[in-house]
């Protein structure tokens, strides 16, 4: 029970906020945006596009990349997922068309700013896959135990 509890419910818990988010994303970019909200929704379009889409695409790759079991626990993303994500995107931008919404190429591009910046964001905090080696940091030649004319 104890290894269900350390990496299957934490794990568990993750992907239901995805998959709730994610749904809820889809209902709101398909449903009409009330009259009474056109106009603060107008201002700030793109930077809910933007935001909105950050966060799906951080939620997707931790419960794609994350594994409670291994340290450190995130692994870093491919460009799979990151092309999954952008076609998502593009996707949704498109249905919009089939409902009383607009599809717009801004929108779009506001959506894949969003999502690049997530998975930037994962791609440089996460751990390389096992096989690639790290190269060693250079040695700092002002640094105390690197300099040549201090004595022995």
């Amino acid at each position: 029970m104890s290894s269900f509890r350390q990496f299957c419910l934490p794990l568990l818990t993750v992907r239901i906020i995805w998959l709730l988010y994610a749904a809820g994303l889809f209902l709101s970019t398909h449903l009409p945006v009330p009259e009474s909200l056109e106009e603060i929704v107008g201002m700030f379009d793109k930077v809910f596009h933007a935001n909105a889409f950050f966060v799906l695409g951080l939620l997707t790759l931790v419960s794609l990349c994350w594994d409670p079991r291994e340290t450190p626990a995130l692994r870093r993303p491919s460009l799979a997922i990151l092309a999954g994500l952008l076609l998502y995107a593009g996707l949704d931008e498109w249905l919009q068309g089939f409902t009383n919404r607009t599809p717009d190429l801004s929108d779009w591009c506001s959506d894949a700013c969003g999502i690049v910046l997530a998975w930037l964001a994962m791609f440089t905090g996460a751990r390389k896959p096992p096989g690639e080696s790290v190269p060693p940091l250079p040695a700092d030649p002002g640094s105390p135990g690197n300099r040549e004319d201090l004595p022995s």
